[in-house]
């Protein structure tokens, strides 16, 4: 995974976090809300900058920064870690037991202390160096709901940050724009 590692802590990266086997989990909207709350808190208490997102039904995307002496890599895990406590107890008040059976399997193939695995390991971290690079990864959230076929327009879906760059709309998830679009 050579291509796939922090290696400048002040960098901006984009992310790819992905549910074990690609489970939609992010159906209803207090599912959103999980990734939604966890990602403010983070904006708010742990020095994480946002400048875009989407979730979509099996994973989520974020091109983020932190400030400066706080490491990237731990507010993901911090964040994976809560949102899997949530996200479990979640689908257990809403019998998912299908999800859960798979999410109890994949965390005994770890052995680890944890009930339920939600969340695939890696977030494939990506340096976006360039005002080019941002903007191609800024487009790619922006139109994986097109391209999925949910909306017609980026904008439209409501866990975007299409919201933010092209309505202003700051009501799901405050962002920081990108001034080179």
């Amino acid at each position: 995974m050579a291509g796939y590692k922090i290696v400048d802590e002040d960098g901006i990266y984009f992310t790819t976090h992905t549910i074990v086997e690609w489970l939609p989990v992010f159906k209803e909207s207090n599912y959103f809300e999980i990734i939604i709350e966890s990602l403010e808190y983070c904006q708010e208490n742990k020095g994480l900058y946002i400048f875009g997102y989407v979730i979509m039904l099996t994973h989520f995307h974020l091109m983020g920064q932190t400030e400066e002496g706080v490491r990237f890599q731990d507010v993901m895990r911090d964040m994976k870690k809560f949102t899997s406590k949530e996200i479990s107890s979640k689908l257990d008040n809403d019998s998912q037991k299908l999800f859960l059976h798979v999410f109890k399997k994949a965390a005994e193939r770890e052995k680890g202390k944890r009930n339920f695995k939600i969340w695939q390991n890696e977030y494939h971290p990506q340096i976006t160096y360039t005002d080019k690079v941002c903007r191609q990864k800024l487009e790619y959230m922006h139109n994986n709901p097109v391209l999925k076929e949910f909306v017609d327009k980026p904008e439209h879906w409501l866990y975007s940050s299409a919201r933010n760059y092209i309505l202003g709309d700051d009501s799901v998830l405050k962002v920081e724009l990108l001034q080179m679009l």
